[in-house]
């Protein structure tokens, strides 16, 4: 999955929009993003151990 845009914030994403996800799943986000895109994705459903978020 990639994300491009840089201008995600908490009211943008539901609360459980990436809760069905593949569990081998790898998200590509904007490289300057990608601090803050981890924690927002995390809080969003990305939980699983395999699942990626990468710069």
């Amino acid at each position: 999955m990639k994300i491009r845009t840089k201008k995600l914030k908490n009211k943008n994403v539901g609360k459980n929009a990436f809760k069905k996800l593949n569990a081998k799943v790898k998200i590509s986000v904007p490289k300057g993003k990608l601090k803050a895109y981890r924690k927002l994705l995390k809080a969003r459903g990305v939980t699983g151990r395999k699942q990626k978020i990468t710069g």
